[in-house]
Formats: C-alpha cells, sequence, structure tokens
C-alpha cells in the first residue's frame, strides 16, 4: 500500500511514522491482497489541536470505492490505532460484499 503521512502543528516522532507506515498498513494490507500494489492509496493525516489530536485515514481502492475513518482524542497512538480498527472494519464489510 502506498501511503502518504501528513502531519499538522506538531513535530511526527519516527517512532510513528515507523509504526504507521510498517505496523498499521501492514495489517491493513492483509485484507487487500487481492489488489496489486499501485491500486492501494491511502493518505493518513495526523493534527494537533490545542489539546487533543485528530487522525484521519483515507484510502482509495479500485472501482472508486473510499475507505474513511477519523478519531479525535488526547492520545495520538490511540487515536491512530482506533482509525486502524475502524478502516479494519470496513475492509472487511468491503471484502464480504464483493468476494
Amino acid at each position: 500500500m502506498q501511503i502518504k503521512i501528513q502531519h499538522e502543528n506538531f513535530e511526527l516522532s519516527d517512532d510513528i511514522r515507523e509504526i504507521v507506515e510498517n505496523r498499521i498498513t501492514g495489517e491493513l494490507n492483509k485484507r487487500l491482497t487481492h489488489f496489486q500494489e499501485d491500486e492501494k492509496r491511502a493518505v493518513m493525516n495526523l493534527e494537533k489541536i490545542d489539546y487533543y489530536f485528530v487522525a484521519k485515514f483515507d484510502l482509495w481502492l479500485p472501482n472508486k470505492h473510499h475507505i474513511f475513518a477519523q478519531e479525535q482524542g488526547k492520545d495520538l497512538l490511540t487515536e491512530i490505532y482506533k482509525v486502524r480498527d475502524d478502516v479494519d472494519r470496513q475492509l472487511e464489510k468491503y471484502r464480504d460484499s464483493v468476494g
């Protein structure tokens, strides 16, 4: 999966970048094995607003299918994992509907 990580109003640590690039996308890729690598495009947008973080994830698949999840809270890593879980559920529904 090709992923672009965007962040606003805070410095993104190497640890968070590695978690998103390797662990999160790796887990989601397991649900997308029937697609070619260049058919899966994703953007993870991480933003700090005052005292909380917003994590947004957009995934575009063939046939113009779009998956989106957003979470917000005080702990960035928790919000990233919540987004991953939401996207995972949506991918399962998507796979069941086409498969």
